[in-house]
């Protein structure tokens, strides 16, 4: 009967060599998804975007058009598995309800909900970015809490552009647990046209990103858009981008091969308020840690058709501090496991690092162990290297960065199976189902 030592190091070796798999699996998938490039379609970085850019040559724009496959081409998640299982596969020329809910021609005005948090960087150039986006006839409805720094750039902003139908909206705390939820809801009332797109405070929107959104969103009831992250300049900044760049979009690209989304992303999501309110609205998530994800679960279930955008939207990265740093990497693994337990585990499939170095201390006097870890170190480098490239994510010190984020990424998950406290603003404890309690702490509430 083979020892408790031999089972553990199968085990281990299989599960880095399943990992190794999966990411070479998933890079394909992205490398096929955003096939473009700027010279092919045409898309330039934004102003912000090179000043944060400019030092790292050789990344090419992940904008892709729809190719001669139809809307839903073969595409290419650890954070898929755990964002909600699809219905089953579905490819191109197999659907029969024609999903079409924006006519041709003219495309409708539209509301832009921007609920800002606190300590947001540069705020009034993103906000001057959003307002040279939009198409005559849209509006801008922008949330900040009342008497706060974030207010006073809102109001600068509407009185700079008096041409422009933009709605500032003093929130006050306490509307939803969730602190962007509370925001949302009281931003509703100030809504004038009946299709929203939602971004999050760091969302760069720029003119060429909205109107590629727009008319893609065309053909779907729900647009939702995958990000980046700019603006890395800290350690902390790079190895929090990272876990995007490492566990965020494998996810998406296998959720996609699996038949599609059925979740939305918080960074830049396109929905119907009509179809908003058939799942009963904000209120609906007032409690949510992972409002996002319950969103867009709940549309799925009610029947809308929920895309992936070709298009990347950029989010500049806040200042963060090493504290900073961990407590978000906590938050979001707790957010992850909540959103769909069985799936979190599933991202095993993302920690090959972890498991390889594992396997080294094992066996650390064997050079053989050490060798393995070493070169799944590399493969992992290099995936991470080539997914940079393709989605113009430069991340700089990424040798050591990937080793770092994985390590943290893999404590934190299984951290978030013990202990689903999260720091959001406070000490907030969340319930198996999700739902956020009442902070812990006596730190002034959150802001989203």
């Amino acid at each position: 009967m083979p020892s408790s030592r031999t089972i553990l190091t199968a085990g281990l070796l299989a599960a880095t060599l399943a990992s190794v798999v999966y990411w070479l699996l998933t890079l394909r998938w992205l490398t096929r998804y955003f096939s473009g490039s700027v010279a092919a379609h045409g898309e330039e970085p934004t102003e912000m975007e090179r000043s944060f850019d400019s030092a790292t040559p050789g990344f090419a724009h992940p904008r892709s058009a729809r190719d001669d496959r139809g809307w839903d081409h073969e595409t290419a998640r650890g954070v898929v598995i755990l964002s909600g299982v699809p219905d089953g596969p579905r490819r191109a020329g197999t659907e029969s309800k024609d999903f079409s809910v924006i006519p041709d021609g003219e495309p409708p005005p539209v509301t832009f909900f921007r609920p800002v948090k606190r300590g947001v960087p540069r705020l009034m150039e993103k906000l001057e970015m959003l307002v040279r986006a939009v198409l005559p006839g849209d509006q801008i409805v922008l949330g900040a809490d009342a008497g706060s720094a974030e207010f006073a750039i809102a109001e600068q902003t509407r009185a700079a552009f008096p041409q422009i139908d933009i709605a500032v909206v003093a929130c006050a705390p306490g509307a939803a647990a969730n602190p962007k939820i509370s925001k949302l809801i009281q931003m509703q009332s100030a809504a004038r046209h009946g299709h929203w797109i939602v971004s999050d405070s760091e969302t760069q929107l720029d003119r060429t990103f909205c109107d590629a959104f727009r008319e893609e969103w065309k053909r779907c009831d729900v647009l939702t858009a995958g990000y980046r992250i700019t603006g890395l300049k800290s350690w902390p900044q790079q190895l929090d981008a990272a876990a995007v760049l490492l566990a965020l979009w494998p996810g998406l690209m296998a959720v996609n091969r699996g038949g599609g989304p059925r979740f939305t992303l918080g960074a830049c999501t396109a929905f119907r308020a009509a179809d908003l309110a058939q799942v009963g609205g904000w209120s609906a998530f007032a409690d949510d840690l992972a409002e996002d994800h319950q969103i867009g679960a709940a549309l799925a279930r009610a029947g809308k058709r929920i895309v992936l955008s070709t298009h990347v939207v950029a989010l500049e990265s806040d200042l963060l501090t090493w504290r900073d740093y961990w407590r978000h990497q906590r938050r979001v693994a707790v957010t992850y496991r909540v959103s769909n337990a069985a799936g979190f585990a599933g991202m095993a499939l993302v920690y090959g690092l972890p498991w390889s170095l594992l396997l080294a201390l094992l066996h650390r006097s064997n050079p053989l162990a050490w060798a393995w870890f070493a070169l799944v170190w590399l493969a992992r480098l290099r995936i991470a290297s080539a997914a940079a490239r393709q989605l113009r994510f430069p991340i700089g010190r990424l040798p050591l960065v990937v080793f770092i984020a994985s390590l943290v990424e893999a404590i934190c998950a299984a951290l978030s199976w013990i202990d689903r406290r999260v720091w959001w603003g406070g000490w907030r404890r969340v319930s198996r189902s999700g739902k956020l309690k009442p902070s812990v702490s006596s730190s002034p509430s959150p802001s989203a």
